[in-house]
């Protein structure tokens, strides 16, 4: 958050949220963290699936790969897209908290 109030880092949302197909690679930014801390613990990285179900609402459709990841959940459903877009398969706690997490964000 502290990045966000400082007034001379100019970054928005928009800017920081582009690209999301890279960011939920199963090895990049957010689902490689979030599978190695599984692998490591044992445990569900909560915080890490609920920023990845945000990266699966973001919806800036100037942005290709946003259109994508919002074109596929409408036709063919979020789970179809997480298992798609992250590698992630449908049984895993992964998987289940991050469509759960979708889900409440969706609901708010």
């Amino acid at each position: 958050m502290g990045r966000f109030a400082n007034p001379f880092i100019s970054d928005d949302v928009i800017r920081v949220g582009r690209s999301p197909l890279r960011k939920l690679k199963l090895n990049d930014r957010l689902v490689g963290p979030a599978t190695q801390y599984v692998e490591l613990f044992g445990k569900t990285p909560t915080y890490l699936a609920k920023g990845i179900a945000a990266a699966l609402h973001y919806d800036y459709m100037e942005d290709p790969e946003a259109k994508l990841i919002q074109e596929t959940i409408q036709q063919q459903g979020i789970r179809h897209a997480i298992e798609t877009f992250t590698g992630l398969k449908v049984g895993t706690a992964l998987f289940t908290a991050i469509e759960e997490g979708y889900q409440k964000l969706e609901v708010n």
